[in-house]
Order: C-alpha cells, then sequence, then structure tokens
C-alpha cells in the first residue's frame, strides 16, 4: 500500500500468502467494505465481535468433544471390563453353587425347584470358560470400537484412528483380569 498498490489487492494478496479461510472472509468483508464506502470503524468492531464470539464456540465445541472422548474411553476401558469381570465372578459361583445341588436328593431338587429357590442344575450350558471367553471377546470388540469412535471424533480423519486400538485393547483385558482376580482372591471361599 505504502508503493501505491490499491489497499482492496494488497489485502487480496495477504490471502494467498496467510492460508486460513477466516482470515480470507474477514479480508474480502474488509474490501467489499471499502469498494462499498461503508464505515469501516463499525465494520472491523463487528467483524472483531464476530471473531471472539466463533472463537469462543470453537472452544465449547473442544470441551464437548473432549468429554465425549472421556465418556468412551472410560465406558471402554473402565466400566465395560469391570462389569464383565464382576458377572464372570458370578457365574463361576453360580456354576459351582449348581454343581454342588447335583449331589442332593431329587425330592429336595423338586422342593427347591417348586419354591423357585434354584435350579435343578441340569439344564446349565453356560460355563465360567465361556463367559470368560465372551467377555475377551466382547472387550475386544468394544475397544475397537471405541477406539475408531473415539479417533474420529477427535481427529475427524480415519488416519489417527488405528493408535489407539492396542492400547485400549491391553488396557481394558488388564482391567478385566485384575477385577477377576481380585474379586477370586477375596472370596476365594465361594469360588
Amino acid at each position: 500500500m505504502m508503493t501505491g498498490e490499491r489497499t482492496e489487492t494488497a489485502l487480496k494478496e495477504m490471502t494467498l500468502k496467510i492460508r486460513s479461510k477466516i482470515f480470507s472472509k474477514t479480508v474480502w468483508l474488509i474490501t467489499e467494505g471499502i469498494n462499498s464506502g461503508g464505515e469501516m470503524a463499525n465494520l472491523l468492531l463487528q467483524l472483531s465481535n464476530d471473531l471472539r464470539e466463533q472463537n469462543a464456540l470453537q472452544e465449547e465445541v473442544k470441551g464437548n468433544v473432549s468429554m465425549y472422548v472421556i465418556l468412551i474411553f472410560f465406558a471402554s476401558v473402565i466400566g465395560a471390563p469391570l462389569m464383565f469381570g464382576i458377572s464372570s465372578f458370578i457365574v463361576q459361583i453360580m456354576a459351582k453353587q449348581a454343581g454342588g445341588l447335583s449331589g442332593l436328593s431329587e425330592e429336595s431338587l423338586a422342593l427347591a425347584s417348586s419354591q423357585g429357590a434354584f435350579s435343578s442344575g441340569t439344564g446349565i450350558s453356560i460355563t465360567a470358560d465361556f463367559i470368560v471367553m465372551f467377555s475377551m471377546i466382547t472387550l475386544f470388540v468394544i475397544s475397537v470400537f471405541g477406539s475408531l469412535t473415539i479417533g474420529i471424533i477427535s481427529t475427524r480423519s480415519e488416519k489417527g484412528v488405528i493408535k489407539n486400538i492396542p492400547l485400549m485393547l491391553i488396557s481394558s483385558y488388564v482391567i478385566y483380569f485384575i477385577v477377576l482376580t481380585v474379586l477370586q482372591s477375596t472370596f476365594s471361599s465361594l469360588v
């Protein structure tokens, strides 16, 4: 502009060197204001207020995205393994108790089942090993899809998605087996 270049042309050349959509739109609004002969002071004040509001909205969106990422991570890595560990332990206890019922007389089993207290144990087809395997497969699926969801939400591209899968998978398995081991050692008299 000091060498005699028009203001609109100088501003447009700045957008070629600084690649920003917000900056390009702002320069376009300024050049349109100059061309139309509008009041530049009011235009600049309004632009600055709009940019502040846009930055505040972007910060709010980042905060919400962070909360979603934390929620998905917690559910995938802590919540699901905790629940599956507890349910695996409960199935182990129930399988042992149902196995202990097989030594009872037929009259005792009939009386217990007629009163709704216990099942006879003859129809049990779900074992503790099946529940552990089911839990591990389900944790694998939850970890993979949780990692994919976190990656897409936080990076907004498919490239950064795969790196979280091993971390979440290993973490969920470790927590699952820690919960299962702690419950088995704490309540060893029941298992």
